[in-house]
This record gives structure tokens, C-alpha cells and sequence, in this order.
């Protein structure tokens, strides 16, 4: 099953939380077991206009996940 993080662009810089925000996502990912041909895990950062961070087939592992 493919998940999705869509995450406020301007939260990276601007917000005190932001560490918060990266923590849970690492905590998610840690838990997911990720592979091609059960679970994908893509990321976009979102302002004005979306910019994709990583697709859904970008990464075949969790420890790939959270090195980027």
C-alpha cells in the first residue's frame, strides 16, 4: 500500500517543530515494513506549488528513507 507525507514547505524553516515533524515521520517509517511490493512511502513538501521530495518507488528500505 502506498503512504504519502504531504508537508507544509515553509514548516522546514519557519517553525520550532519542525524537528517534531521529522522525528514522527522517522518514527513512521521505522515502523513500516517497506518494500516494492508491499508498502512505498513518498514525501511532498507543499507552498505555493508541490515539490516533490521522493516518489513512491524512490527508496526500497526504510534505512534508505531516513539516510535522505
Amino acid at each position: 500500500a502506498p503512504h504519502i507525507f504531504l508537508i507544509e514547505e515553509f514548516s522546514r524553516v519557519r517553525q520550532p517543530n519542525f524537528q517534531q515533524v521529522v522525528n514522527f515521520l522517522k518514527t513512521i517509517v521505522s515502523s513500516l515494513n517497506i518494500r516494492p511490493d508491499t508498502v512505498r512511502l513518498g514525501l511532498v513538501f507543499y507552498s505555493e506549488e508541490p515539490r516533490l521530495e521522493f516518489s513512491l518507488d524512490a527508496f526500497q528500505n526504510p534505512a534508505k528513507i531516513l539516510e535522505h
